[in-house]
This record gives structure tokens, sequence and C-alpha cells, in this order.
């Protein structure tokens, strides 16, 4: 059975073959990044892109948010924990300059990982506590 993939035209042969091989076997998985870049290329000027740590594979980016870093969320207590890691590990060196971590509870174990000299904390707390609500039939 053969297959035809509408794939994007990307710069040049080198930079097609430099991000296969960052792919290796997953053929869907670097299908899906050449759909994504094509799909950006041609916005100009500054943007965000939303995507997911699955997504950004091959990828780069000046500044990176990675939210959502809390115990029970990354890494989900349903997922093999090396997976999760791994996972963790590729999104976190998709940033060239800035690498954000961002949690709002416990942070996710994985925070504890990276060596005390390399990070910053800043706290975005302040805010105001939502007022108690009344409970009915208690």
């Amino acid at each position: 059975e053969s297959k035809v993939f509408n794939l994007p035209t990307l710069p040049g042969d080198h930079e097609f073959y430099k991000y296969a091989r960052v792919f290796g076997d997953d053929l869907d998985g670097f299908i899906q990044w050449c759909r994504l870049k094509r799909d950006h290329e041609g916005i100009g000027g500054e943007k965000v892109r939303v995507l997911t740590a699955h997504a950004v594979k091959g990828m780069e980016f000046r500044c990176v948010f990675m939210v959502g870093l809390e115990k029970g969320l990354f890494p989900l207590a349903s997922e093999p924990l090396r997976e999760e890691e791994n996972l963790f590990y590729v999104a976190m060196t998709r940033a060239i300059d800035r690498l954000y971590l961002v949690y709002s509870h416990e942070p996710s174990c994985f925070i504890d990982r990276i060596p005390e000299d390399l990070k910053a904390f800043r706290s975005m707390g302040g805010g105001k506590k939502a007022p108690r609500q009344m409970v009915l039939f208690d």
C-alpha cells in the first residue's frame, strides 16, 4: 500500500535532512512538524505560539514558557515517569535565550532535578484571595 503525503516545501535539502534525522523513525511526528512549520511561515512580526510539548520537537524559540508544571499534571501520574521526563527535557531544550517554568501549586518533581545555580525564582503572587462563599446544606 502506498501513501502520498502533502509535505510543505522547506527552504532547502540541507534543512529537510537535518530535521528528518532529528525525528528518526517518527514519520508522523516529522509530518506534523512540517505542517506546523508551514502554517507559521509567512506570519510576520512578533507572535505567540501555543504548542504542546509533543509538537515542539525539533523547533527552537527565543523564549519558552512551560506552564502547568505542578505535581500530578507534569508528570501525569498515569504516564511512565521516564517518558514524561524525556518530554520535559525536550520541551525545556527548545529555549534559546530564556526559559520560564510556571506552576501555581506544588511544583513538578522535575523542577527539583534542575541544579539550584540555574534557577531564579520569581513569585507572581500578591493577588487577592477569593472571598469565601456561603455553603448551603452543609
